[in-house]
């Protein structure tokens, strides 16, 4: 995996973690 795509992997992660808070 590049960065780039961890970088989108992990901000998609936060965004699904906050959304279901």
């Amino acid at each position: 995996m590049s960065t780039a795509e961890q970088n989108k992997a992990s901000r998609a992660a936060l965004a699904v973690i906050f959304l279901h808070q």
